[in-house]
């Protein structure tokens, strides 16, 4: 009988909150008593995939994704073993999704000269989640 050396995982965010439509990345290490895992991490939201990244040499899978929707997510990563290691699932990292925000700044007079007066009019413009028509 064969016996896999236990493996573990930690998941990081590159930063939560993250603003709608962004990048963000989700960073698996995976450590083993053994031998280094090797294959892919399937990154999970909740129990849906949003993707799979391969382990590197150094036992380190990525995912970058901009396609989360507003709100809060639980995001994990789950390694399937390989032919040392058991299978694992990380910790949940919480991840959530905001609504990003533009600020647009204008000016009356562009260019304007020293010591004029001028208006700087700033107006912010709100990114709004895209949901397919039904």
């Amino acid at each position: 009988m064969l016996t896999l050396d236990p493996s573990t995982a930690v998941l990081r965010s590159s930063g939560s909150p993250s603003a709608l439509g962004a990048p963000v990345t989700f960073t698996a290490t995976l450590t083993s008593t053994g031998v280094i895992p090797t294959g892919t991490v399937t990154f999970l939201d909740g129990a849906t995939s949003i993707g799979t990244g391969t382990i590197s040499g150094t036992g380190v899978a990525q995912l970058t994704t901009a396609s989360l929707t507003l709100g809060p997510h639980t995001i994990t990563a789950s390694y399937p073993g390989d032919s040392n290691n058991s299978p694992t699932v990380s910790p949940a990292v919480s991840q959530v999704v905001k609504n990003g925000t533009t600020v647009l700044l204008q000016s009356n007079v562009n260019p304007s000269s020293a010591l004029q007066q001028i208006t700087l009019t700033a107006t912010a413009i709100g990114v709004t989640e895209r949901r397919p028509a039904r």
